[in-house]
């Protein structure tokens, strides 16, 4: 009975110790990173002010009458070179005009027709300001059309050699010596204030960037942008092209909207990198992804250049917003539902649904994830909070007519403007930090525990055992081979006899000697 006590016990603290050991293990496997607070703040000072990139919904100049264009086409009195400008000006406008597929429009480029036709920089931004002191817009391509980006890598900074781009052909050209700030390092020592990309040194709106904006009343076609009149803005990070169709805040003319920010930095240790792999960690050191048209690694730019891949190897041709060789042609409306499948499937992708759609496909294989995105192990976010109120427009009259009494009375015009102030809400935020849950020696001291907690092993009874089993039995052996080891111990065992002999005789003298 004591026999089958004592094997049950046994049995089960064998298994408690395996199932917990188990158990430990398996969290080290699938989750050996975490994402925690960091232990001391930053000052908002310490990175930069997000880029600004400013897209007006108004996307065509007062060249042509759109609305009197578009009568005459569902009347059919359009000619063919009206037609095919109709064409151009449909990529960005966005026009629900069935026209994709009619033979008499000649494919053109709409990157052309977009420049050509799209709002100058002085037409939509009236002044831009940060800690005071005039901030420089400049043009770039998005989705939405010609926009106006403000802090972002001048173009020869953020797209490699050999990367097509209107922006890097034309645009982004901030006039700045040298940048000094690197995603993984930080600004380099000794900077001043005007060091690139700008920063915010503090927290409100006087050390903040405000900019004026403003859309002339000829300009705005109701057939060009049903969603309203306005403009799309978006903040992201410096090293990042912007994206409108993911995220953006939508500024309504005669308005002034306030956005406060909150910066949310992410930052991984770099023993992660030697220790995990970009599984493991879930994300990519800056120079652990190469990404063949941006020299910055960011989720959102290996993204965009992921469609543009899959665009061009599913269409033939790329949209005219993305980065592409100089060789590759724009997709024009003809291509449009390819050009919207591709995007659809990449979404599909990333999401899984494709993959529980073909569960054929291993997830081994390369088909599967055609991206392999990761966030950057070091990036920089920029969350908002935004509030709008009504601009006074008898009250901006005056203001206009009080600081520029000689221009135009169009140009004074107070209706039609917008007025945005962004800024830091607090002056110091507390990082984010990948760190790993276990490393190697919690590992092993979580293990250990354990083993003494369920089998009253320790480290001390593992050598002993080892000792019994393996190396007293070695020993043992090579004592019976070696002769000489023998002879000694055969020595050893007479003389040990000899000297028993000499006690014993020299105890039983002594005893008699007491006898007497």
């Amino acid at each position: 009975m004591c026999r089958v006590l004592w094997t049950i016990g046994i049995t089960v603290a064998l298994t408690a110790c395996v199932w917990l050991m188990y158990k430990t293990a398996n969290r080290w496997v699938e989750s050996p990173v975490i994402i925690a607070m960091d232990e001391t703040q930053r000052a908002v000072w310490q990175i930069p002010f997000p880029a600004v990139t400013v897209c007006p919904q108004a996307k065509i100049n007062g060249f042509l009458n759109l609305t009197d264009f578009i009568n005459k086409f569902n009347e059919g009195l359009l000619t063919k070179d009206q037609k095919e400008l109709l064409a151009q000006v449909q990529t960005p406008c966005k026009i629900p005009l069935i026209i994709d597929n009619n033979n008499e429009i000649n494919e053109s480029n709409p990157t052309t027709a977009i420049e050509d036709h799209a709002l100058d920089l002085q037409e939509v931004v009236k002044a831009a300001y940060l800690q005071s002191q005039d901030a420089m817009f400049e043009p770039i391509l998005t989705e939405e059309g010609l926009c106006y980006s403000f802090n972002m890598m001048p173009a020869a900074e953020f797209f490699r050699e050999g990367t097509f781009h209107a922006a890097r052909e034309k645009y982004l050209k901030y006039n700045i010596s040298k940048v000094q700030w690197d995603p993984t390092r930080g600004y380099d020592d000794g900077i001043d204030e005007k060091a690139y990309p700008l920063r915010a040194l503090g927290a409100g709106k006087e050390p903040g960037f405000q900019v004026h904006l403003h859309t002339k009343t000829k300009f705005l076609h109701s057939v060009c942008n049903f969603m309203g009149q306005g403009y799309q803005v978006l903040l992201h990070s410096p090293i990042e092209f912007p994206q409108l169709g993911k995220q953006s805040i939508y500024v309504p003319l005669d308005s002034v909207v306030q956005i406060s920010l909150t910066p949310s930095e992410i930052r991984t240790n770099e023993q992660l990198r030697r220790s995990y792999t970009t599984s493991q960690r879930q994300c990519y050191f800056p120079d652990e992804k190469y990404l063949m048209y941006f020299k910055h690694y960011t989720q959102s730019n290996c993204e965009l250049e992921c469609l543009s891949n899959l665009t061009w190897t599913g269409c033939g041709c790329v949209e005219f917003y993305m980065p592409r060789k100089p060789d590759t042609p724009v997709c024009g409306m003809n291509k449009k539902l390819c050009v919207k499948g591709k995007a659809a499937f990449l979404n599909e992708i990333t999401a899984g649904v494709w993959k529980r759609e073909n569960p054929e496909k291993k997830s081994g294989n390369k088909a599967d994830h055609p991206c392999g995105c990761l966030p950057s192990c070091m990036e920089i976010q920029y969350h908002n909070d935004k509030s709008r109120t009504e601009l006074d427009l008898e009250l901006m009259n005056r203001y206009l007519k009080q600081e520029r009494p000689s221009s135009t009375e169009e140009d004074n015009d107070s209706r039609n403007r917008s007025i945005i102030f962004i800024y830091f809400k607090h002056s110091h935020y507390i990082p984010i930090r990948r760190i790993e849950v276990f490393g190697t020696t919690d590992l092993l001291a979580s293990l250990g525990g354990v083993m003494g907690l369920c089998m009253g092993i320790s480290l001390l009874s593992v050598i002993e055992f080892f000792y019994w089993m393996l190396v007293r039995p070695w020993c043992q052996q090579i004592k019976q081979k070696d002769p000489l080891l023998r002879s000694i111990k055969k020595n050893s065992r007479t003389q040990n006899a000899d000297a028993a002999v000499q006690y014993s005789r020299y105890m039983e003298d002594d005893a008699a000697k007491s006898q007497r």
